[in-house]
């Protein structure tokens, strides 16, 4: 007898608690379609800092263009040709979170 799930076809993946600075060229900002309160920035990726006790699983990004999510608050001070530095997470296997999203100095 062949049983079925409501989860057949789901991918379920853990994803640990992880951060890194990156920094980059802001190129692209605009609202965030899939989560209300939030933009999604396109930064041109030009270096990713460890973060200390944290695994870094964003050293793939370097070198990238990468789609990030920040709430809109960290969003307001944001400008693209920019270059901004956030502290982020990949929070799954497509996306990036970026608790925090400041322009440099």
């Amino acid at each position: 007898m062949a049983m079925s799930s409501s989860f057949e076809g789901v991918a379920m993946v853990q994803v640990v608690e992880n951060r890194a600075d990156l920094e980059g060229e802001l190129l692209d900002i605009r609202p965030d379609p899939d989560r209300p309160g939030h933009k999604r920035l396109t930064v041109a990726v030009s270096s990713v800092r460890e973060v200390e006790s944290f695994p870094n699983l964003l050293g793939g990004v370097r070198g990238t263009r990468t789609e990030i999510v920040v709430p809109d608050d960290q969003a307001g001070a944001l400008k693209p040709g920019t270059t901004v530095r956030c502290r982020a997470r990949r929070a799954g296997p497509m996306v990036v979170y970026a608790e925090s999203c400041a322009p440099t100095e």
